[in-house]
């Protein structure tokens, strides 16, 4: 089973740009899409789309954010970080809602980590999660390589969680089934996230922090 550092690690010792705090989603265009397209395995662009799902449980949302500041983000993430970070996007989950359980998988080969960073949200109670798929036997990492889409939730168990209690980013692995949880809190979640390049994971991320090599000096 997986541990806490192969699903995420927070940073503490970077300075975040205030801006980073202030980033909103670009409006929607004519590439708009439900977001069940991804979510049934279809895909999507999230990087040219707005795309949302609601259902009683679920209000989660994604939307690209403008040029400039998607430029910027990626300017500051590569020149802070010894990665490739290859695009950014805005993550929403509504008050008393989760995500949904999901992988990016095959359609999003490029996604099998995140480096996150809480927008806004309720400190001490928001939180993200990871799980394990009951009734597919493979590794947990290994769930990404035969579908891209959600999960329903009473086929999940949940193997770790992270509660933010700062705005620090952290590290995120995608290569599990994952999702958002805000179902305790009257306050909306909002992440800026931005994608590292498809050959690199976790395991290799924390490898570095512990070597001293993540951070460009």
């Amino acid at each position: 089973m997986l541990s806490a550092n192969d699903l995420f690690l927070p940073i503490t010792d970077v300075k975040v740009p205030d801006f980073f705090y202030d980033i909103q989603e670009s409006s929607a265009n004519k590439f708009q899409q439900q977001a069940t397209s991804f979510l049934h395995g279809q895909g999507i662009d999230p990087m040219n789309s707005v795309s949302h799902i609601t259902t009683d449980k679920t209000n989660w949302e994604t939307g690209t954010i403008k040029p400039e500041y998607s430029k910027e983000v990626l300017a500051w993430c590569n020149k802070t970080f010894n990665l490739k970070f290859v695009n950014a996007y805005i993550v929403k989950t509504g008050p008393y809602k989760n995500g949904p359980w999901h992988c990016e998988g095959p359609i999003f080969k490029t996604r099998r980590c995140a480096l996150n960073f809480l927008v806004k949200g309720d400190l001490g109670t928001t939180k993200a999660q990871w799980g394990v798929h009951k009734h597919i036997e493979t590794h947990p990492e290994e769930i990404e390589k035969h579908f891209s889409g959600a999960v329903p939730v009473d086929d999940v168990d949940v193997i770790a969680e992270y509660v933010s209690t700062d705005k620090q980013p952290f590290f995120y692995n995608t290569a599990c089934l994952h999702r958002s949880c805000n179902e305790s809190t009257d306050v909306p979640r909002t992440l800026l996230s931005v994608s590292i390049f498809e050959s690199t994971g976790l395991k290799e991320i924390y490898a570095m922090y512990k070597k001293g090599t993540l951070l460009r000096t």
